[in-house]
């Protein structure tokens, strides 16, 4: 505890009272949380994702209720929300629609039959007083039992999720198996019942000259059960023209010279309005417009994605004639985007221009728009596929033994106010104390989505599949092996000496790969925003910092690489020329702990890989990556960053910075190691060299005692930056080397005092005494809540604040959970490894507890923030994980109860457990696979300080397998050929 209580001695306002229960509760297994109506405040904020990776985002909330539906490809309100809003003020659920989220009606409920009458209750919070939920992703399990129903009921929900089959998790389906109990002593007729509302085109109702009856179907499975299909179908009037296509308005908006008459995009798509006014058009304090280029109307609408408040009036958009205002529209008060339809027909074949007018003050334009078009205001059939929210849904119940009927439709007008929902229903018999189980699958299938620069995209699953009937029935197919497999995934991850709680927290957030954040679109490209639609182009600074998407579906890292990062700019990619990368796929250009971070997660992915097939395929690219980022900003070759350098911070600084440097020479170390391998062996020494040069300059000069620190560049005085502050990601290369197996690249006295200065000066169990002073910035920890501070000045400096936007400065006074996740994961690699369990502690029980937001919803920049993934590095650095699939190499040095040990691993080709059990003078591994297989040619542990070994003995289901090995102080390295298959475990006995 006394490192734990490390006091800052009145330099930073920081403070550290911990349970009495520290240290012994960090490390013991504990028990599951289970949450209720009680500790919840009635299951009003959780929300776990269950639908398939990329394919819209589904909550199951802790009541069984499905909600949060968008998965139609509309980016709902709720996903554009800033991050401090959506961390103080959480959605509710007892909200519907307070900030866009959609709602639908869907439940369902379970009735028994009292004489002749059935008695029903709803299986949510409505339904039943006694509900418990238990959410271990990618299942969660709802209990429900009220002592006078003679029934209790489990639900299981999940989207299938197994690690290294991307094809099969990324299916847009929720699996929900009901098992019903008879607690009485009676036999018992019970009913569940599903409903569900035809919410095809929810969004698009109300549009001009869409002419459309929704369509629900009810049908047999033959031999499986009955099915609810839910479609939309055109009206089209006898003689009715064909549709005319879309035409975009070129504004002349993306015209970045200071005297241009107009400013940004030439199609308005995704203009952020808010960042790039050219200053010689800023007039403080008053209202500006901002007029387009001349166009002809040709269509009867003008359709287009506004978002802002109208600030009561002051914002708005205009379409002008002749000097005359024919129409308009003010921002809809909302955070997120709207789809907005301005007729028109009056003024066709007429000249017109579009008028912007905003307050400018702070970023300028308030009133933000994108996809700015002219549009047609006809539909036929075809023409539905062209709104975002077409497409078609089902609900599945199976049991083989269903009565055939039948085919029952109902139809609904799309205008009427009404909405189309159907019942399906299955009875049972249940003798006292028996169970039966009553599977229902959710399918859906809205093949466009929004994706970068507003263009329309379309989703990789519906490559696969060509509608939601589809997508069932090969859930049904394979129904065994998805449901099975991903049951697997789950025990083997649970499987563990573990906490709970830690277990909970560094792998819940790898569901930010199924919320909005996250798409699969075209032939399999991954797409992220950093979070719920906020910040569009899969940021290269903020994904930079996650490793749980490469551990778990590489391909999708693959993904980004070949068809983004590595990609020409003229052919769609984000490569410039000169090798340098834009930061937001096509936009934005680079910034230099975005380009680091490419590089290593481009080791990280080839780690990840079977053989070498990805690093020869894109090995030119990557060293053009990283000669790119080597050219540009370190001329010299001095292994130190110099010149303009852009960041996540939002801002370009300038100096010797040890977090961009440190980032950047750990970058060049995996460079060398990827050049070594294809035989580039002048450019793996240079990029070395190179390394070993910055590495000195830092330790050299930019380590204060305490922690390394920013150096002025005397040319740009005015430079934001930390300087002589204590900032949390100094030491990200660091962090990012552990985890790719480069090890020690900083001096490791140098890193364990600067780590020891960061939890001293900047961790602390309320936020609130610091936040009192330093009163800018967002809210990302409230005051009572822990927090790793951003950057604390214990040697004073902060003045430099001041330097830069203010906005951007203040992000130093904040806390976000992926920057902490990195700095905090170093702890637990670098001889700390409580303070890294202190910090996941408090994220999960304080932070992150569902009595006060959603555990699965981390949040900076927006919701489900895809740096927060960062969460999956604390578990590789608990279990000391290294591995590269094209050598056969595995390692493990466990870093908590190292003498009994035991989780999860995923390599290439197979996941499964680890296991070390240590006893006086003898040592004991094992590796078991539970899924694919595990080819190894070396593997390494850390045995006891002062253990000898003299003796090593390896078997494969018994057989004994011919080793070599070396021992190293206290790593031990065993030479091998095996491949180990599922089911089978590799057992290493070390005397």
């Amino acid at each position: 505890m006394e490192r734990l209580n490390l006091d800052s001695g009145g330099k930073t306002e920081v403070v550290k009272n911990f349970p009495d229960s520290f240290p012994e509760i960090l490390v013991e297994r504990g028990e599951p949380l289970v949450y209720t109506k009680d500790n919840s405040e009635n299951f009003e904020y959780i929300g776990m994702p269950v639908g398939g990776i990329g394919a819209g985002q589904l909550y199951l909330g802790g009541d069984g209720q499905l909600w949060f539906w968008d998965i139609f490809g509309l980016n709902y309100g709720i996903g554009d929300l800033k991050g401090d809003e959506a961390y103080q003020f959480p959605y509710e659920r007892s909200k519907p629609n307070e900030m866009g989220a959609c709602m639908i009606e869907q439940g369902f409920s379970i009735a028994v039959k009292k004489d002749v009458e059935w008695v029903s209750k709803k299986l949510n919070r409505e339904g039943f007083e006694n509900i418990q939920f238990l959410g271990q992703y990618p299942i969660g399990e709802v209990d429900y039992q009220d002592p006078e129903f003679p029934v209790k009921v489990k639900l299981e929900a999940f989207s299938p999720f197994i690690p290294l089959d991307l094809e099969n998790s990324l299916l847009p389906a929720t699996i929900l198996n009901y098992t019903v109990k008879n607690t009485s002593e009676k036999e018992v007729e019970a009913k569940l019942t599903g409903w569900l509302e035809n919410a095809v085109l929810l969004g698009s109702r109300g549009r001009k000259g869409l002419n459309v009856t929704l369509k629900n179907e009810v049908v047999m499975i033959p031999g499986i059960g009955e099915r609810l299909l839910c479609s939309a179908e055109a009206r089209v009037e006898q003689g009715q023209p064909a549709r005319l296509k879309d035409i975009p308005i070129v504004t002349g908006w993306n015209n970045h010279r200071k005297d241009s008459d107009y400013w940004r995009s030439s199609k308005v798509d995704a203009s952020e309005f808010a960042s790039l006014i050219p200053e010689s058009k800023q007039r403080p304090g008053s209202l500006m417009k901002y007029t387009s280029k001349p166009f002809v109307i040709q269509r009867p609408l003008v359709t287009l994605d506004v978002r802002g408040g109208s600030h009561g009036g002051a914002t708005a958009l205009q379409v002008v004639v002749n000097g005359k205002v024919v129409a308009s529209a003010i921002g809809p008060q909302e955070p997120s985007y709207q789809s907005l339809e301005l007729d028109v027909s009056q003024y066709q074949k007429k000249e017109a221009v579009i008028e912007v007018i905003n307050p400018d003050y702070l970023y300028g334009v308030r009133l933000m728009i994108r996809n700015l078009k002219q549009q047609d205001a006809v539909y036929s059939d075809a023409d539905l596929g062209l709104l975002q929210d077409y497409g078609t849904m089902t609900l599945s119940f199976l049991d083989s033994q269903v009565a055939t009927r039948d085919t029952e439709t109902s139809r609904l007008e799309l205008s009427s106010e009404e909405s189309l929902t159907t019942e399906l229903s299955r009875s049972i018999r249940l003798a006292p104390g028996e169970e039966k189980t009553l599977t229902c699958i959710l399918t859906w299938h809205f093949p466009k989505t929004l994706s970068m620069r507003g263009k329309d995209e379309t989703r990789y699953y519906s490559k696969l599949f060509r509608n939601a009937e589809a997508v069932s029935d090969y859930v049904i197919q394979n129904y065994p092996f998805l449901a099975s497999t991903t049951r697997l995934w789950r025990d083997t991850w649970y499987d563990s000496t573990l906490p709970y709680w830690f277990l909970d927290r560094t792998f819940l957030n790898t569901s930010t790969l199924a919320s909005s954040t996250s798409s699969i679109i075209r032939d399999g490209l991954f797409y992220g925003s950093e979070g719920g639609n906020q910040g569009p182009g899969t940021c290269t600074h903020v994904w930079g910092y996650v490793q749980a998407m490469g551990r778990l579906f590489p391909e999708l890292e693959i993904s980004l690489r070949e068809q983004v990062d590595f990609k020409p700019h003229s052919e769609g990619g984000a490569m410039m020329d000169d090798g340098l990368i834009h930061f937001r796929w096509q936009d934005h250009g680079p910034a230099v702990d975005g380009q680091s971070g490419i590089i290593l997660r481009t080791y990280l992915v080839h780690q990840m890989s079977e053989d070498d097939a990805f690093l020869k395929r894109n090995y030119s690219q990557i060293k053009k990556a990283m000669q790119g980022l080597t050219e540009a900003r370190d001329a010299d070759h001095d292994g130190i960053l110099t010149g303009a350098q852009h960041n996540t911070l939002d801002a370009d600084w300038y100096g010797k910075v040890t977090w961009l440097s440190l980032h950047y020479t750990t970058a060049l170390r995996a460079m060398a190691e990827m050049a070594e391998e294809m035989g580039d062996h002048e450019y793996a020494i240079f990029c070395r060299r190179t390394a070993d040069k910055g590495r000195a300059y830092i330790e050299d000069n930019l380590f204060n005692g305490e922690y390394f620190i920013h150096e002025a560049d005397p040319e740009n005085p005015d430079s934001p930056g930390t300087y002589t502050g204590l900032e949390y990601s100094q030491l990200l290369g660091q962090s990012w080397a552990y985890q790719v197996g480069l090890g020690k690249v900083i001096d490791p006295d140098k890193t364990l005092t600067a780590l020891e200065s960061m939890w001293r000066y900047n961790f602390t169990t309320d936020v609130g005494p610091f936040r009192e002073v330093h009163k800018g910035g967002r809210w990302f920890a409230m005051p009572g809540e822990s927090g790793l501070i951003a950057c604390t000045w214990p040697r004073g400096g902060s003045e430099v604040l001041n330097k830069g936007l203010r906005h951007f400065a203040n992000y130093n006074n904040e806390s976000q959970n992926g920057y902490e996740y990195a700095a905090t994961s170093l702890m637990m690699w670098h001889d700390m490894p409580y303070h890294s369990l202190v910090h996941i502690w408090y994220m999960h029980n304080d932070r992150y507890h569902g009595a006060k937001r959603n555990p699965w919803c981390e949040i900076e920049w927006g919701l489900h923030y895809s740096r927060s993934m960062a969460s999956y590095g604390h578990f590789i650095a608990a279990s000391g994980f290294e591995y590269h699939g094209p050598e056969g190499y595995i390692a493990f040095s466990p870093r908590v109860t190292a003498d009994n040990f035991k989780a999860a691993f995923t390599t290439a080709t197979g996941w499964g457990t680890f296991e070390q059990l240590r006893l006086k003078g003898s040592q004991t591994e094992k590796i078991l696979v539970n899924h694919g297989a595990l080819k190894l040619k070396t593997m390494a542990f850390d045995v006891s300080k002062g253990m000898k070994v003299s003796q090593v003995a390896v078997t494969l289901e018994g057989r004994v397998v011919p080793v070599e090995f070396t021992q190293l102080n206290e790593r031990i390295s065993i030479e091998l050929d095996v491949t180990i298959k599922a089911g089978q475990a590799l057992l290493i006995q070390m005397i």
